[in-house]
């Protein structure tokens, strides 16, 4: 038999376990290079950053197109330099957040930031090679590519790696 009684029986309750913290606000979710971050909320900020630099330069070209008409475009068009300049400047924009991002899920991985800063490298490198015209920038977008696809679906190590400790475990309450 049991030493509890039935009036400490029905008192214990299990341990709860509080909510794991998020983080709040743009510069801890796409500015803050460091501390772990797991793959579902790297995948959801992955996507909305993603988002911004593909709607962002559609709607811009868009006004533009507006503002000045399709004759203008088109005579712009005719210089190489037109389309990617400005572009590739918005995009330059993207790369401390991608940058931020990455490094804080390779932490989470147990790897160093400092395979973020080659990504961010492959990164600016797709621009240089668009902006020369050479046609072999498709294959740095392929590595980038299946690179941040194998952050967005190997695991994260378990438990405190020397990095910090695991985002999704949550805190026991005592």
């Amino acid at each position: 038999m049991s030493d509890m009684s039935d009036e400490q029986r029905n008192n214990t309750e299990p341990t709860l376990k509080e909510p794991r913290s998020t983080d709040k606000g743009l510069v801890e979710n796409f500015l803050t290079p460091h501390g772990r971050l797991n793959r579902k909320r790297y995948i959801k900020r992955t996507i909305l950053l993603g988002c911004i630099e593909l709607f962002v330069p559609i709607l811009l070209l868009s006004i533009l197109f507006a503002i000045i008409g399709s004759t203008a475009i088109q005579q712009m068009a005719a210089t190489n330099l037109y389309k990617f300049i400005p572009i590739s400047i918005f995009y330059m924009l993207f790369l401390i957040p991608a940058y931020c991002l990455d490094a804080r899920r390779l932490e989470d991985i147990g790897k160093g930031p400092a395979l973020a800063a080659g990504l961010v490298l492959i990164n600016i490198a797709v621009q240089v090679v668009a902006l020369a015209g050479y046609n072999w920038g498709t294959y740095l977008v392929t590595l980038s590519m299946l690179a941040h696809i194998l952050l967005m679906t190997l695991k994260g190590n378990a438990g405190t790696n020397s990095y910090g400790p695991d985002p999704l475990q949550a805190l026991d309450r005592h």
